[in-house]
């Protein structure tokens, strides 16, 4: 059986507040409440003239300048949703992640305007999906017998939670995912342009994979590998069984057009990091070079019209034959 972890997806959101207070959302769009949930729009008054994307198996990093190409300031919040967290996932396959005194958060986000550090709000909800697509939201309900959102510990499920759906029927395995996003006022002042960075540690999807014989590859098709892959994965020294571990991320870069104009200069650069093999689809406007063990690409005026999956292959050991 192939153990799951929750795919990590990026997005940044900017929500104005011109005359009147808004709220929040998403990699780089404008964004509002409403009923229901965050809904994106796009916005006129902000440009993005520089973006630096950085992605590995072990940190992701962004680095924005944004212009107000008004003559009035632009003050608003600025949101950054991180992917969904399948809790249901995680404690079936326990793996280690980032601890931090607010429940929800495993990311170690942090963010920086103009080279000082801003301490961002965070919020993190946790909902049950039924099979006909309805959600109902739980946090409440597990505040109340005070279980944490994202790393549970109970020995004797309350039998309202199971009730709820939100622990399976055996009262053993939670059954919600977590929503946690996090969020600050920011000013955009008229005219000028700021920097926003931030990064976090991302929270990979992953299975095992096996090596022997043509191998269930069917399932690697969202990330185009090629044959040089396909070769390369079948010579990396593998478990005892012939399996060994593949990860991936997905990064959510196409509601980066959603800015007044294109992105002034993109920079992407791709690290294998702790991985030997790492695949990828083309991405529409850019040209990858490689360059020892990442991959850049850049570009001007560009306007993004896909997202970034990738997908991490690691050897089960140092050398042949791993025990």
């Amino acid at each position: 059986m192939h153990d799951m972890k929750p795919a990590c997806v990026s997005l940044l959101a900017v929500v104005l507040s011109l005359l009147w207070p808004a709220a929040l959302q998403a990699n780089d769009t404008m964004a509002v409440f409403a009923a229901g949930g965050l809904q994106f729009q796009q916005t006129n008054e902000l440009r993005m003239e520089r973006e630096e994307l950085y992605l590995s198996d072990r940190e992701v990093r962004v680095d924005y300048v944004f212009r107000n190409i008004t003559n009035r300031d632009v003050r608003g919040r600025v949101a950054f949703p991180m992917p969904e967290i399948h809790v249901g996932d995680m404690s079936e396959t326990p793996h280690e992640f980032h601890k931090s005194k607010r429940d929800g958060d495993i990311f170690g986000f942090r963010v920086e305007v103009d080279g000082v550090e801003v301490t961002s709000d965070f919020q993190a909800r946790a909902y049950v999906k039924a099979d006909d697509g309805t959600e109902k939201d739980v946090t409440e309900l597990l505040q109340k017998y005070q279980i944490l959102l994202v790393d549970p510990d109970f020995r004797v499920a309350p039998k309202e939670l199971i009730a709820a759906g939100a622990i399976d029927e055996d009262g053993e395995h939670p059954t919600w995912w977590v929503r946690p996003i996090f969020h600050w006022d920011q000013v955009f002042p008229a005219g000028k342009a700021i920097r926003v960075k931030h990064s976090y540690k991302p929270v990979l999807g992953g299975t095992t994979h096996q090596t022997r014989g043509s191998g269930p590859v069917e399932f690697m098709a969202p990330w185009c590998p090629d044959k040089a892959f396909y070769q390369g994965i079948k010579k990396l020294p593998a478990r005892y069984d012939g399996t060994l571990r593949v990860e991936w991320l997905e990064y959510i870069l196409k509601t980066g057009a959603n800015w007044a104009g294109p992105i002034g200069t993109f920079r992407l650069e791709i690290d294998k990091a702790g991985a030997d093999l790492v695949s990828l689809c083309p991405i529409p406007g850019l040209k990858l070079e490689r360059r020892g063990k990442t991959f850049v690409a850049e570009a001007s005026q560009y306007t993004p019209t896909s997202d970034i999956k990738l997908l991490f292959a690691y050897r089960a050991c140092d050398k042949a034959p791993c025990n």
